[in-house]
């Protein structure tokens, strides 16, 4: 496993960028979130990206690699400031630990995750970001993603910023939007099946 403060290496394709409420989702939001992702996760084969947190959408993230042991697939890199509040601890079932920024979440570890995917030589339309509630930062992740052109799915009915960008008809319209019902095997399918190459997503 990586140490904190080393560059992040070896993300491999395909990418699947899981976002969303940290400290947002009450107990049964992510209860809910768990049963939602763990089918997609557990046939992913590539690199998952997540806040590198213990708690909300991330601390899932975590369990799930724990709960799938020997039979986890990817690779589960996390992206979270140095410094961190008390109820956000770095979460040690990451593959991956990466400290970008001093002391709060913000748009600059979704930068980083993103110069690391292009430094990879990966193609942004061909990453994968499954969001799940959110506030601020999940907003601004939902964005850039879309800016670049990654299909971005938004788990409907979840709340925050997820609903608030699916109600946005200046974004909702762009065609690597996804709009996901609650049902853990339209996310499998979303995130297992392979991005066309369309010309005309944001950013083209």
């Amino acid at each position: 496993m990586s140490t904190s403060n080393v560059p992040s290496q070896g993300i491999t394709a395909p990418v699947m960028i899981v976002a969303g409420g940290a400290v947002s989702l009450d107990a049964q939001g992510l209860d809910r979130a768990r049963v939602l992702l763990k089918n997609g996760l557990s046939d992913f084969h590539g690199t998952v990206i997540s806040g590198g947190t213990a708690v909300g959408i991330p601390g899932c993230v975590g369990a799930i690699a724990a709960e799938l042991g020997e039979q986890k697939k990817f690779k589960l890199a996390g992206y979270a400031p140095r410094s961190r509040p008390s109820d956000a601890p770095r979460d040690f079932r990451y593959d991956q630990f990466i400290e970008v920024g001093q002391d709060k979440f913000s748009a600059a570890q979704v930068l980083r995750y993103w110069a690391d995917i292009l430094a990879a030589g990966i193609e942004p339309r061909s990453v994968h970001l499954v969001g799940i509630g959110g506030g601020h930062v999940s907003a601004i992740e939902y964005r850039i993603a879309l800016a670049l052109g990654a299909a971005v799915g938004l788990v409907q009915g979840t709340g925050g910023s997820a609903d608030e960008l699916l109600d946005d008809a200046q974004w909702s319209g762009l065609s690597n939007i996804h709009p996901l019902p609650g049902d853990a095997r339209k996310i499998q399918e979303f995130v297992m099946t392979e991005v066309p190459q369309d010309p005309c997503v944001a950013g083209t």
